[in-house]
């Protein structure tokens, strides 16, 4: 299909599954995307509808309902406290919560950094 063809919206989905699938390393039960990732978070990251999207965020939407528009809601896509990696995809891995419960998720799972301030501190 020539680009400025419209894809509808399901055709679009699955093109970006697909995209996602081709990038993927499996690791037990974690499906590792290997693409793109954030700069600083190091997830995975995805064009879909042309806009940058999170790769775990893009799954709950397809999977589990969780609307794209961040400012629409407070919900958040979270990894489940059994999955250590950032990147991984794994639609059981992931669920729909709030902020809070991906902060406590992250702490189950060991992967909570808490900020290095050492260098703002006030020298006597």
């Amino acid at each position: 299909m020539p680009r400025w063809v419209k894809k509808t919206e399901q055709e679009e989905r699955e093109a970006t599954l697909s995209k996602i699938k081709e990038r993927t390393t499996y690791e037990g039960d974690c499906w590792r995307y290997t693409g793109g990732k954030t700069a600083v978070e190091g997830h995975g990251r995805v064009t879909y509808q042309g806009r940058k999207v999170v790769v775990s965020r893009f799954i709950a939407h397809v999977y589990h309902d969780l609307t794209l528009e961040t400012n629409l809601t407070h919900k958040v896509a979270c990894h489940k406290a059994i999955c250590k990696f950032k990147d991984c995809w794994n639609p059981e891995h992931i669920y729909v919560g709030m902020p809070k419960d991906n902060a406590a998720d992250t702490i189950a799972a060991g992967n909570f950094h808490y900020a290095d301030h050492t260098q703002y501190q006030k020298e006597d």
